[in-house]
């Protein structure tokens, strides 16, 4: 079984003594990255505006700019709107 993935070994896990068991274990602790969200269409230059998740949480990408959404609208279900509002904001 190949697996993509990585994770960090903690605890009392080495890679002097951990098994293939317990590193499978670790391995399907890891969660899948979540799936873009594709808001619309910038009507300014015609690419898409997609809510995506990061390092650091949620953010807007429109083409190949990306865009931090202040703490107080930070939620899964941002509006376009609310996300062009962001982009103009920021030029």
């Amino acid at each position: 079984m190949l697996y993509n993935e990585s994770k960090s070994l903690t605890g009392s896990d080495t890679v002097f003594n951990i098994t293939k068991a317990r590193a499978e274990e670790i391995l399907k602790e890891v969660t899948e990255k979540a799936q873009a969200k594709v808001l619309g269409k910038n009507p300014a230059t015609g690419e898409d505006i997609v809510l995506t998740t990061g390092r650091y949480g949620l953010y807007i990408k429109c083409g190949k700019t990306n865009y931090a959404i202040p703490s107080k609208q930070r939620t899964p279900d941002l509006s376009f709107e609310d996300a062009l509002k962001i982009i103009t904001a920021k030029k």
